[in-house]
Formats: C-alpha cells, sequence, structure tokens
C-alpha cells in the first residue's frame, strides 16, 4: 500500500515504483535475449516477448507493492498485444474479440464497485491483455493456473487475500513457454 505519511512518503513510494520499473524492463530483456539465443524466433519475436515480459513484470511489482493495478500499463499491455498479433501475422479477430470484451467488462466493473475486498477492474484489464497476447485458446489454463498460484500464496503467507497481478503474470508466462495446461 502507498504510504500516507506526508510527501516524503508519496515521493519515496514512487522512486520504488520507478526502481521496480526499470528492474521488470531489465527482466523482460534478459528473458526476451534468451529467446533469441535459444532459437524461440527472431528479432520481432525478442521484441514481443520483451514487450510482453516487460509489461507483465511491471504490472506485477506494481499490484504486489500497491494492491493496484494501473489503468495505463494494463491497456498498453492490450493495445502491444493486438498490435504484435496483427504484425505477426496471427488471428487477430479470434484475440480482439475476447480481449476487448473483458475490457468492457472491467470498465463497468470499475463503474459500479469500488474494487476492494475482491477481483478488481485491474485485474480484469490485465487479463484481457493477457488474452490479446496468448488469445481465446488459452484463456482457460492462465486463469485457472493464476488462481493456483494465488491460492499457494495465500496459504504460505498465511492470508486470505493476495495481490492477484503477480499470479496473473506468472500464469502467463508459464503458458507462453509450457502451451496449454489442460
Amino acid at each position: 500500500m502507498m504510504h500516507m505519511n506526508g510527501s516524503f512518503g508519496v515521493v519515496r513510494d514512487i522512486r520504488r515504483a520507478v526502481r521496480d520499473l526499470i528492474g521488470a524492463g531489465f527482466l523482460a530483456a534478459g528473458i526476451a535475449g534468451g529467446i533469441v539465443i535459444l532459437g524461440g524466433g527472431g528479432e520481432g519475436s525478442a521484441l514481443a516477448a520483451a514487450i510482453f515480459f516487460g509489461l507483465l513484470a511491471a504490472l506485477a511489482v506494481f499490484d504486489a507493492r500497491t494492491e493496484t493495478v494501473p489503468d495505463v500499463l494494463t491497456l498498453s499491455l492490450i493495445l502491444s498485444g493486438l498490435v504484435t498479433t496483427s504484425a505477426m501475422g496471427g488471428a487477430l479477430g479470434l484475440h480482439a474479440v475476447p480481449a476487448l470484451g473483458l475490457l468492457a467488462v472491467g470498465v463497468l466493473q470499475g463503474w459500479y464497485t469500488d474494487d476492494r475486498g475482491a477481483i478488481g477492474s485491474g485485474d480484469t484489464l490485465l487479463f484481457a491483455g493477457v488474452t490479446a497476447w496468448l488469445g481465446p485458446w488459452l484463456m482457460a489454463d492462465v486463469l485457472i493456473l493464476a488462481a493456483i498460484l494465488l491460492g499457494v500464496q495465500c496459504i504460505l503467507m498465511r492470508r486470505t487475500t493476495g495481490a492477484f497481478a503477480p499470479a496473473l503474470a506468472l500464469a502467463a508466462a508459464i503458458v507462453w513457454f509450457g502451451g496449454p495446461i489442460l
């Protein structure tokens, strides 16, 4: 949670968030480089992986620290997923329909709820972004795996709730590399 102990606390939290975002960028670059080295694709694939994993890492870190998922990052994830799908010759319509449907649900969810005590609209928008990247075929795989990961996290931390974005990001990464689990 952001500390509200004066402007110095807010500045410190902003600095931490920026540092974490920079770290997430380096992590994404390393993953993308690994994909190229292992023969997972050309420069386009490496750039796509860097964007995908960079945004996922940033969203996971931000949610873990603040229990919020920034709209600017989730909307960037959705847009970049659809652009990448189109640029790489993927089935844009099949990726866009569920992603944009989830985007609409997330927007409505944000308008009509206070996003407390349950999955918030940011998590829904994050899932829309993951769907834009991975397509509808892997939606259930990612969601089920994320729920399991969050459950394990809550058990290990002895909590009844937790930030969902880190579990969703990790599940998306596992499915990206491992393919379908169902």
